[in-house]
This record gives structure tokens, sequence and C-alpha cells, in this order.
């Protein structure tokens, strides 16, 4: 029980951190929204509808990793700097529970980050992606953000400012 509540807790307070930063801001909201147009606007020119789609999805999943890896990569940097990373080191805790809900914080603006793409392309350019698998696309798309996190903590431990 003291696990779940950890990863709550830590969930919760990374995500207030994150929704707070103007960085994560920009990335998360304006970026997605400029990837997604401008990939609209180069294969509108191709009047194929498969292409807008192709590009719809490639413009999220370009929003999923802009979103999630750079602020993953920096994470352990940031609380380098404040000086929090000596005492979350020291917890009690394992130290898996407590970057867990810093991924699954990162993870949740890569899901609105997917979400406000697909979102901008069916109202803005009239894209209407069609999802043959439901459930397994619902798999697809955590276990996609998740890895892309961890990649983003990989490359914040052995690329050092």
């Amino acid at each position: 029980m003291k696990a779940l509540r950890l990863l709550w807790l830590g969930f919760v307070l990374h995500l207030k951190m994150l929704s707070r930063s103007a960085f994560t801001g920009i990335l998360g909201v304006i970026w997605p929204l400029f990837f997604a147009t401008t990939a609209f606007f180069m294969f509108r020119t191709r009047h194929d509808p498969s292409a807008l789609l192709y590009a719809s999805l490639g413009a999220s999943v370009m929003g999923i990793w802009s979103a999630t890896s750079v602020t993953a990569s920096s994470a352990i940097q940031r609380q380098r700097w404040e000086g929090t990373l000596e005492p979350v080191v020291a917890t009690p805790a394992h130290f898996s529970l407590v970057l867990l809900p810093i991924t699954v914080a990162m993870s949740t603006v890569g899901i609105y980050s997917m979400a406000a793409t697909l979102l901008w392309g069916r109202l803005l350019f009239g894209i209407h992606p069609r999802i043959v698998h439901p459930l397994l696309f619902c798999l697809a798309v955590p276990a996609t953000i998740v890895s892309i996190g961890m990649l983003g903590f990989l490359l914040s431990v052995t690329v050092v400012r």
C-alpha cells in the first residue's frame, strides 16, 4: 500500500511541476500543433487522403517524442541543479519507485500531445483517423510513450551537461 501511495503522490507532484513549467507547456502544446500543421501542409499537396492520415499519425508521434524525451532527458539534470537528486536517491524507497512517477507524468503530457495533434488534424484539416483494432491501439500508445520516456531517462544518465 505504501508503494501505491508513493507512486500516486509522486505522479501528482511531478504532473503539477510539469504543468507549471513554461518550457513543458510550449513543448506539449505549441510544438505538436506546429508539427501537425507543417506535416499537413506538406502532404496536402499530394491530394491523397491516406497521406494526410499518415501525416497526422507521424506528427502525433513527433509530438510524443518532443514532449516526452526532451523532458525525460532533462529530468535528472533538473533535479541535480535544484539539489533534490541526492535526497531522492537516499530515500528508503526503491529508486525505481521514485523514477516511475516521473516517467508516468511525462507520459501523460505525451498522451495529451498525441490527442491534441489528432484533434487539430480533425478540426482544422478534416482528417478522420480510423482505428481498425482499438484495443491494440490503446495498448500500443502507452507502451510507446513509456518506452520513449525511458529512452529519455537513458539519455539523461549518459549525456551529462
